[in-house]
């Protein structure tokens, strides 16, 4: 319960950036599922009027280039707005553990090398801030896109969306056991180390 506390504690801290580096991950998905429909409809004119200099196609190229500069902009931002946070998040705790480690007695030392200590406070540490940056950011986006691809992918053709559900699902599946198994290796890896 006190690891949640911790990361809600930081979660409030930065919230306001957590939620622009969200919408900024909502638009990026937003724009980078409408290229496809622009690019279906661009080649649907030229099988009509196959004149590339047309105006109805040239509007579509347009919307397509648009998107493609958005995207570098909300996705640069979006990553500005996730990982910043990430690197004050580690600098504050660094420096709570400093404050901390300063008020510890000559005993504590004694029992606990430093280089056990400083190895402990920057594995934590670092993985602290991969969390609250990269990792808030993977799930932002993760959500996002399947929630959104989905839909997108259905109004297009649904028996496609069926067949390629199916490989994810399986992939998912594949994941979790993954997960598990980096997890049981870390925890080994951590015992080790307080040993």
């Amino acid at each position: 319960m006190n690891r949640l506390r911790l990361l809600l504690r930081l979660l409030r801290q930065h919230l306001l950036s957590y939620l622009a580096g969200t919408v900024m991950v909502g638009l990026t998905l937003r724009m980078g599922l409408a290229i496809p429909r622009y690019l279906q409809e661009g080649i649907d004119i030229l099988q009509t009027n196959p004149d590339p200099a047309g105006a109805a196609f040239l509007n579509r190229i347009g919307w397509i280039l648009f998107f493609a500069v958005a995207i570098i902009v909300t996705r640069t931002a979006s990553r500005l707005l996730f990982f910043v946070p990430g690197r004050r998040v580690e600098y504050d705790l660094k420096n709570e553990m400093l404050g901390h480690l300063s008020t510890l007695q000559r005993p504590f030392f004694l029992d606990n090398p430093t280089g056990a200590i400083i190895s402990r406070i920057n594995n934590d540490i670092n993985g602290v801030r991969m969390l609250m940056g990269f990792g808030l950011m993977g799930l932002v986006n993760s959500v996002g896109m399947l929630s959104l691809a989905p839909y997108y992918m259905y109004r297009i053709s649904p028996r496609l969306t069926l067949y390629a559900a199916v490989p994810i699902v399986l992939a998912f599946g594949l994941l979790q056991v993954a997960v598990r198994r980096l997890r049981s290796e870390q925890l080994t890896q951590m015992k080790a180390m307080q040993d």
